[in-house]
């Protein structure tokens, strides 16, 4: 029994060792675990510098581009983008030279302002003859599709300026067969770009579209439907967007204007519609169309460019119906 009293002493300072480091160790990992002393204040300090570091500006390039082009250029035909460092020119060299008929401008090339390099150089095929120039449409260039196009009778080049390849020529395509008036009828005048895709005018031929959805792969893209008074054409074309639904447009042209051709939409908003048209009826003046949500219909006047009123019920029926309505209401 006279033992007890050390065992007892030896126990108590046995454990007052076991609380020593852990009362250490909450003193010493307290100040991390609180946001509100030192975190908030490194937080400030680092959002201060980021606001006060200096922010590497943009690259400029000369006011004018100091580059000499290889080859003779028509007006119209050399371009510099200034923010790109960049020249775009159609010209014609030696390369293309027609004994007969003298310079073809059919050779696409791009130069970069830092060094004068010439970076790509194509020699685009004859545009149906050797002296008709191509067009070098500068205005399709902008951010989204990154493309500088040359237009001539029978295709249509775009320089893609992300990967420096020429991409696949597109062939403009007609509702109907375009006839050759004079040696001037299909000749280039103007192209656009509208989302990802381009919309084309041509003299006596009027409007067409092509596809840059897929860029390698660049296509035609008509018009649904066409309907001409005697006069002049009307081309409705039907647009898909990025949200998936379509918008309609009748394209005009104003020569003297310096966008020449003017898109403005016809529905209020688009529409998830069946843009198909048969074949038999794309060049009739009244044109329906079926909205697929609610499985109704709507008229297209052709002749006027408009949508028109049409009875609830009879929207409701099948196309044939309705262009029996239109017939018999409208025509």
């Amino acid at each position: 029994m006279k033992f007890l009293p050390i065992v007892f002493l030896i126990g108590l300072l046995t454990c007052l060792s076991c609380e020593e480091p852990a009362n250490n160790s909450t003193s010493e990992s307290a100040p991390t675990a609180n946001p509100s002393t030192d975190s908030q204040p490194k937080n400030e300090e680092a959002s201060s510098a980021a606001l006060t570091a200096p922010v590497a500006a943009a690259k400029e390039y000369p006011e004018k581009q100091p580059c000499k082009i290889n080859g003779t250029t028509l007006e119209g035909n050399e371009h510099y983008v200034r923010r790109l460092g960049k020249v775009f020119s159609l010209v014609s060299d030696h390369t293309v030279y027609d004994e007969k008929l003298g310079e073809s401008h059919r050779v696409f090339q791009v130069y970069t302002v830092d060094d004068c390099n010439m970076i790509t150089r194509h020699a685009l095929p004859i545009n149906r003859s050797p002296d008709f120039p191509y067009l070098l449409q500068m205005n399709t260039f902008e951010e989204v599709n990154q493309v500088v196009c040359c237009q001539g009778f029978d295709e249509v080049f775009c320089y893609d300026l992300a990967s420096n390849n020429m991409l696949p020529p597109m062939t403009p395509e007609y509702v109907n067969s375009r006839n050759q008036v004079d040696a001037q009828s299909g000749m280039p005048v103007a192209l656009k770009t509208f989302d990802k895709y381009l919309i084309s005018y041509a003299v006596d031929h009027g409007f067409t579209g092509y596809d840059l959805r897929v860029k390698k792969k660049p296509k035609s893209y008509p018009p649904i439907a066409e309907f001409s008074n005697g006069e002049k054409l009307n081309d409705l074309f039907a647009f898909k967007l990025e949200s998936g639904l379509h918008q309609l447009y009748f394209p005009s042209f104003e020569e003297s204007a310096d966008d020449p051709i003017q898109l403005t939409p016809l529905l209020e908003k688009p529409m998830d519609i069946s843009p198909r048209v048969s074949r038999s009826v794309r060049n009739n003046r009244f044109i329906v169309l079926r909205n697929k949500p609610d499985k109704t219909h709507f008229v297209i006047d052709m002749k006027n460019k408009k949508l028109i009123d049409i009875p609830a019920d009879i929207a409701s029926k099948n196309v044939q119906e309705v262009r029996k309505w239109v017939k018999e209401n409208k025509g």
